[in-house]
């Protein structure tokens, strides 16, 4: 299979670096003949950079286990690797994302997510350009039915979130598994735990029966590009729809809140 075949030449090249260092044996003192020191220290270098490479592989789903040779280790590097995490802006900011390079609101509210994982959230996976602001508008939208019910995925536009798949905060705890519609419906299942412990409040825009909905009063700080109108927000110590969005939970926009960003 094409992904065994490109991971054989990194195979190989680790069996020659055990077989030449002269710090593998199989005397009493390392009966195992595993590298050692500096050797083993370079392995798992090029394991771990074979990791990167062969990410894109795991999605292409051409054969039914794409990677028959790797050991628990390499799964569970691979498995972190691709953890999608959620974390609360250490600055606040004003309703009014929008700068004078960028299209609308949002993609200004996406450049503060890239900034703010490179410089305040490092160590997270991920390039911080695929990170993006948990925001919606006539430009980013989850649903247009109550926790898209209707359509389900079809629903969505330039969401962040992905189907079927778990988000973790900043301490690797789960936060919540979104449905076959890309949501959670928060009613009937509240978060594990709140998006953030950090802030009381951040910038959502969603209606306020927090069903995934954008805000039908326009209470998106008019596209995220100006600071004299009102904005949803989201309260950080709700596990349930008031997590979105709630009744008198908007903001004005001039106000300074934070900004949640998941990666995408």
């Amino acid at each position: 299979m094409e992904d065994v075949f490109l991971m054989k030449p990194i195979i190989e090249y680790e069996e020659m670096l055990e077989s030449s260092s002269g710090n593998t044996s199989s005397s009493a003192g390392n009966p195992t003949g595993i590298a050692t020191g500096p050797f083993l220290k370079m392995r798992n270098r090029i394991r771990s950079v074979a990791l990167v490479l062969l990410m894109p592989l795991v999605f292409l789903g051409s054969c039914s286990d794409p990677f028959p040779d790797m050991d628990g280790l390499d799964a569970v590097l691979l498995s972190s690797a691709l953890k999608k995490y959620i974390f609360a802006s250490q600055a606040t900011y004003p309703g009014a994302f929008k700068n004078t390079t960028d299209a609308n609101g949002i993609e200004s509210a996406d450049a503060v997510c890239a900034w703010e994982k490179g410089v305040n959230f490092p160590g997270l996976p991920g390039a911080s350009n695929e990170y993006k602001a948990f925001l919606v508008s006539d430009h980013r939208r989850a649903c247009t039915s109550a926790n898209c019910t209707s359509g389900g995925t079809s629903e969505h536009l330039d969401w962040v979130l992905f189907p079927q798949t778990s988000y973790y905060n900043t301490s690797d705890q789960l936060i919540f598994t979104t449905d076959s519609n890309g949501v959670s419906n928060l009613s009937a299942n509240p978060l594990a735990r709140v998006f953030t412990s950090s802030v009381s409040f951040y910038w959502t825009g969603f209606e306020d029966s927090g069903d995934w909905t954008t805000s039908t009063l326009g209470q998106t700080c008019n596209e995220w590009a100006s600071g004299g109108s009102n904005g949803m927000r989201g309260d950080a110590t709700s596990r349930g729809t008031a997590a979105l969005g709630a009744f008198a939970q908007d903001s004005s926009c001039g106000t300074a809140q934070a900004l949640l960003c998941v990666r995408r």
